[in-house]
């Protein structure tokens, strides 16, 4: 009885072999793009670009803020002050005469603009903007004096918890 289940099995599969087409499936087909867009969804979620958009700014941030002390330590030291503007009052970098108070981290600049535009052209052209925010009117990038030799750089549009500034002593 066992020996003629087996030939009937065998013969059953040879048949069902021979009549079989080489393609996949629908429901095999189905399957696997399933599998696929769940992978996908998984990678994409882990990975996270709305975050790696903001780490990218905030690191464009950090070498505008920089370069913006750079540039204000090399006038410093070719004239022996300041950029005329830069007081002991945080103050936006940027072109427009007014309208410029905006919170910068725990500070407030004040409703005044320092354009730099002039006095660091020799040091960095064109003057950064924030990625997000800046315009040349309103750069995104604040400085003020702390006294005779120090100042400060803020970056005042971060993103996340991450403030971005640069004292120069």
């Amino acid at each position: 009885m066992q020996l003629l289940a087996i030939i009937l099995f065998e013969l059953f599969s040879l048949y069902s072999m021979k009549n079989r087409s080489a393609g996949f499936t629908m429901i095999e087909l189905i399957l696997v793009v399933a599998i696929v867009a769940i992978l996908t969804a998984v990678a994409f979620v882990a990975v996270n670009p709305a975050k790696r958009l903001m780490d990218s700014r905030n690191a464009n941030r950090q070498g505008a803020v920089k370069g913006l002390s750079e540039a204000i330590v090399n006038y410093s030291l070719e004239n022996s002050s300041f950029p005329l503007g830069v007081t002991g009052d945080l103050k936006m970098v940027g072109t427009a005469a007014n309208g410029c108070a905006v919170a910068c981290g725990e500070e407030s600049t004040g409703d005044d603009c320092v354009n730099l535009e002039g006095a660091l052209q020799k040091y960095l052209e064109p003057l950064p903007v924030d990625p997000k925010n800046g315009t040349q009117e309103m750069s995104g990038y604040a400085v003020v004096s702390l006294g005779a030799n120090a100042f400060k750089i803020v970056a005042c549009y971060t993103e996340g918890d991450e403030g971005i500034e640069v004292i120069v002593k």
